[in-house]
C-alpha cells in the first residue's frame, strides 16, 4: 500500500507540474528601461521595460494611456518603490490626480490558439486612501470585471486585492484611471494554456519527466512486489 501511495502521489505531482503561472512582481530587479532594449537597474519614475513578464505565450503591455492621448512617444508606464501601500513596487501612469490626468492599462495578450487567465492584481495608494476606477476588459471585446470607484486602503494601509479569475483567448487588459497616478498595480497572476490543457514551461517539462521516469520505475518495483 505503501508503494501505491507513493506512486499516486508522483502522478499527482506530474500532473500539477503541467500549470503554467506567472507573476508580475514589479520588486525584481532590472526591469526598467521602458523599451525593448536591454533592461536596467530601476529607480522611481523610470519606464518599465516592455519586455518585462514576456513569454513564449503571452506578450505583456504597459500602457499609459494619458500619454498617449497627448502624442507622446513614451507610452509605457512608470516604475515607483515603496509607498504606494505596503507594495514593495508598483508600476503607474499619467501626470497626476485630477480628473482626465491618468489612465492606465496593463495588457496580457495570448499567441494564437491560447488562451490567458488573470487570477488576481493588487492597487496600492501613495500617501494614504485614494480613489481608481477599476475594471478588466477583453482585448477586442466587452467587460470581464468591473469594479467601479474603489477606494484603497482606507484603513489598514494595505494593497486592495482583486480576483477576476477571467479568461480570454483575444487578450486581457487590467484598466485602472482617475486616478492611476497615485494608485499603482502589482503582483499581478496570470497563466497561460491551449484548448483546455495546461502548456507547461520548459522547467515544468523538465520535472515532468523526471516524474514519469520515477513512475516508470516504481511501477516495475510493484510487480516484481506482487511476483514474489
Amino acid at each position: 500500500m505503501a508503494e501505491f501511495r507513493n506512486f499516486l502521489l508522483l502522478v499527482g505531482l506530474a500532473s500539477a507540474a503541467t500549470a503554467v503561472a506567472g507573476t508580475l512582481d514589479f520588486s525584481t530587479p532590472n526591469i526598467c528601461n521602458g523599451t525593448l532594449g536591454p533592461m536596467q537597474p530601476c529607480s522611481n519614475n523610470l519606464f518599465i521595460n516592455q519586455s518585462y513578464g514576456d513569454t513564449a505565450l503571452v506578450d505583456v503591455t504597459y500602457l499609459d494611456k494619458y500619454a498617449q492621448s497627448h502624442g507622446s512617444s513614451l507610452l509605457s508606464l512608470k516604475w515607483y518603490g515603496t509607498g504606494y501601500s505596503d507594495l514593495p513596487a508598483v508600476v503607474f501612469g499619467g501626470s497626476g490626480d485630477p480628473t482626465g490626468l491618468s489612465d492606465d492599462e496593463i495588457i496580457l495578450t495570448p499567441v494564437a490558439g491560447h488562451t490567458v487567465t488573470l487570477t488576481s492584481f493588487q492597487l496600492g495608494s501613495w500617501g494614504g486612501s485614494r480613489q481608481s476606477h477599476v475594471e478588466v476588459l477583453e482585448l477586442g471585446g466587452g467587460t470581464l470585471a468591473s469594479y467601479g470607484v474603489q477606494t484603497m486602503n482606507p484603513s489598514p494601509y494595505i494593497a486592495s486585492t482583486f480576483t477576476p479569475n477571467v479568461t480570454s483567448s483575444t487578450g486581457i487588459i487590467i484598466h485602472w484611471w482617475d486616478t492611476g497616478y497615485n494608485v499603482g498595480a502589482d503582483n499581478i497572476v496570470f497563466s497561460a494554456d491551449s484548448g483546455g490543457s495546461a502548456v507547461p514551461e520548459p522547467a515544468s517539462c523538465a520535472l515532468v519527466s523526471v516524474g514519469m521516469v520515477s513512475l516508470l520505475g516504481l511501477a516495475r518495483g510493484i510487480r516484481k512486489s506482487r511476483k514474489t
